[in-house]
């Protein structure tokens, strides 16, 4: 990011509306002499704006050393932390959907004759007509997608540990069940 003075972590985001390029996102110092935080530029890094202040430096990036846009969302941006999770900054105003914690065994969630069953690294997927698997990684990214009917089990042993979102979407588009899923 050549417009940054100092740079520790780079990720991109949503573009923000209108905009041909992704969203940039540093932990580092816009300018020289500016604070280290982080920062957002929508315009490849020519200006940034500032997300966090100097009261929430969350100890930094860590030894994880990541700073990373939403591709779903304009504005947010997560980060590692020196022993406090990974932060979330958003936009004021903006809406977030809660995710329901989940278990890291079986977990069986339905609506309708559609059910997702986790056994380990395999998803066992029940619908009643062509449908397709998509998992997704938090950052947007679809990782895999499988096409199912009927009963289909589907292997996530390519997939790294951490947690993804998996959906069931019927052949006219139309979401058939969406859930959270962690794979250790």
């Amino acid at each position: 990011c050549e417009g940054a003075s100092t740079a520790i972590a780079v990720g991109i985001g949503k573009a923000k509306d209108g905009a041909d390029y992704e969203t940039i996102f540093i932990w580092g110092a816009a300018k020289s002499g500016d604070p280290i935080g982080i920062y957002r530029s929508t315009d490849k890094c020519k200006t940034f704006e500032r997300v966090n202040d100097d009261l929430h430096q969350f100890g930094g990036p860590g030894n994880g050393n990541f700073v990373q846009g939403d591709m779903n969302t304009f504005g947010v941006v997560y980060m590692s932390t020196v022993g406090r999770g990974t932060i979330v900054g958003a936009p004021e105003g903006t809406e977030f959907v809660e995710v329901p914690p989940t278990g890291l065994n079986k977990i069986t969630r339905s609506i309708g004759k559609v059910t997702l069953t986790q056994q380990n690294r395999t998803l066992l997927v029940n619908v009643p007509s062509e449908s397709k698997l998509e998992v997704i990684a938090l950052n947007g990214k679809t990782l895999l997608t499988a096409d199912v009917n009927g009963n289909r089990s589907v292997s996530l042993k390519k997939l790294p540990t951490g947690k993804y979102i998996a959906k069931v979407v019927g052949t006219n588009g139309k979401l058939l069940l969406k859930k959270a899923i962690a794979i250790k």
